[in-house]
């Protein structure tokens, strides 16, 4: 991202004027996490803006969607939003860095209608998100993929290397068979030939 210090001031001046409408610096930060998976800042600067899109986006959800009149499944338990809602708030509030499962998360805040039409199963999804115990650190998305394409550079290096040995034996193999006169040659061997 090449405007951070942007961001960082969008989030300060979010933070104290709560319940402002989103700035689009910020829509388009969610939009990168939930392209990266990198949260790009510390956890303590973002925790309260992530907070309040989660919630947001439940609460929005829940209004265009309905859903406290799903009836009780015999193997799914009866469906509170509310309770939910806050299950899912409260354990999102025990979080000491950005959850591993945040570009999910951001995914859904982007369009949580995408995969989800009923509340009780897009509170669901999301729990499977929320309920989760291992963080990640920012900027570890890009070591990772730095490093991914450092050994795909090692591998093909060390492919071609194998693939030209390879050929050279192949060569010297048809030419020791050819100065024996041997005549049972497979097809593909001679084909090379």
């Amino acid at each position: 991202m090449e405007n951070q210090e942007s961001i960082l001031e969008e989030l300060e001046k979010f933070e104290k004027k709560s319940g402002v409408a989103i700035p689009k610096l910020l829509e388009e930060y969610i939009q990168h996490v939930a392209k990266t998976g990198d949260p790009v800042f510390p956890w303590q600067r973002i925790r309260n803006f992530m907070r309040y899109m989660l919630e947001t986006v439940m609460n929005e959800f829940y209004e265009n969607c309905g859903g406290e009149d799903m009836s009780e499944c015999g193997n799914v338990p009866a469906f509170s939003y509310t309770a939910t809602r806050d299950k899912l708030l409260r354990h999102f509030d025990t979080f000491t860095g950005a959850p591993f499962t945040i570009q999910r998360l951001c995914e859904i805040m982007v369009d949580p209608t995408r995969h989800y039409k009923r509340t009780d199963k897009f509170l669901r999804g999301l729990e499977k998100n929320v309920l989760v115990v291992s963080n990640i650190e920012p900027g570890r998305q890009m070591k990772e993929k730095e490093v991914q394409k450092q050994q795909l550079l090692r591998k093909t290096a060390a492919g071609v290397i194998l693939y030209v040995y390879q050929r050279v034996l192949l060569y010297r193999k048809i030419k020791v068979l050819t100065v024996m006169k041997l005549t049972a040659l497979p097809k593909h061997i001679t084909t090379l030939y």
